[in-house]
């Protein structure tokens, strides 16, 4: 049994934690103030003069908006204190299958290829299969094979890993992950 581990960013999984809580404390006060909001007419000729109509003597919608967007940055904030918990990330080869944090991935002999992919200073790791679609029906988890799914559309690969919160480059991850796999 191989592992490898990559340590998190404290730092950037705090300063996100915050940005986390700010804003889950202002689509709380958006939905409990939602009347008040609603009642407000939008006066300016701005250019997106059509949110603020959207919203205007809705109440209804805005607590709807404001709750989604509360539970999204609930979700995110729990995330980012399992990341802060856990400290590292361990991919580990037992058996000739691929695990994340004890988390099945794929056979080491499906994997093609390894390709690092940034957009907007977000950094993904996403790792090609064999046969993709194979992969996304042996999966049972109803929210991970939907996820599977939308990846597969539009990166051509069900497996894309997350490496922004790690310490390490991104090259050097995608380096000594494509040595650990080989």
């Amino acid at each position: 049994m191989k592992s490898i581990e990559f340590k998190y960013s404290k730092k950037k999984i705090f300063l996100f934690l915050i940005f986390s809580i700010l804003m889950i404390g202002f689509f709380g006060w958006t939905f409990i103030n939602s009347e008040t909001l609603a009642s407000s007419e939008p006066n300016s000729s701005y250019r997106y003069r059509w949110i603020g109509q959207l919203f205007y003597k809705n109440e209804t919608l805005l607590q709807y908006f404001s709750a989604f967007l509360f539970l999204i940055f609930c979700l995110f904030k729990i995330r980012l204190i399992k990341m802060l918990a856990k400290k590292t990330i361990t991919f580990k080869i037992q058996n000739g299958k691929l695990y994340q944090d004890n988390k099945y991935l794929t056979d080491i002999n499906q994997i093609t290829n390894l390709k690092l992919k940034s957009v907007n200073k977000n950094h993904f790791i996403n790792i090609f299969i064999k046969n993709p679609k194979i992969h996304i029906v042996k999966e049972r988890n109803l929210f991970r094979k939907t996820k599977f799914k939308i990846v597969n559309y539009t990166e051509n690969t069900p497996l894309s890993l997350n490496i922004d919160f790690l310490i390490n480059k991104p090259e050097t991850i995608i380096e000594k992950l494509k040595k650990f796999i080989e």
